[in-house]
């Protein structure tokens, strides 16, 4: 549900059928090879960890900035790379950013919203783009019917 709602963001946010449009849809990242629907496994066990992060500008403020966004872009998926996470899908807009994202266990989901979060910092000069803090929600197999209280 997570990943159809990040990969139709898009249809939500409408920036005409011009060309700053074809833009922004060029910007849109998916890798159909990672599954954030199978478990991933340690030695130990089986798990699922994945995170929807959204990182929203201050007062919704929007980037016309081609390069800055293409720049944006290439930061979402290269801290992925190095960190070694999974990014299945990232919706970048003028305005705000979601990711959906498959990580290890051994990092807090706040840790993993405060490296993108520091990292575009310097992809916009430092400046304080971002409202301070983001969404961070956790999605998987299961929901809170599968845990009994």
């Amino acid at each position: 549900m997570i990943e159809s709602y990040v990969s139709s963001q898009l249809d939500h946010h409408h920036y005409g059928g011009g060309e700053f449009a074809n833009f922004v849809r060029k910007l849109q990242f998916e890798d159909p090879t990672i599954d954030l629907s199978k478990p991933r496994k340690t030695s130990h066990g089986l798990f699922w960890y994945n995170l929807h992060i959204v990182m929203v500008n201050r007062e919704r403020w929007q980037v016309g900035d081609k390069e800055l966004l293409l720049n944006v872009r290439s930061m979402v998926l290269r801290v992925a790379k190095l960190r070694g996470w999974l990014l299945s899908r990232a919706a970048i807009l003028p305005d705000h950013i979601h990711l959906s994202i498959g990580c290890s266990f051994n990092v807090a989901p706040d840790e993993v919203a405060i490296c993108y979060l520091n990292n575009l910092a310097f992809v916009h000069d430092m400046k304080p783009v971002f409202q301070f803090g983001a969404h961070i929600g956790t999605f998987g197999e299961y929901d809170n019917r599968a845990v009994k209280t």
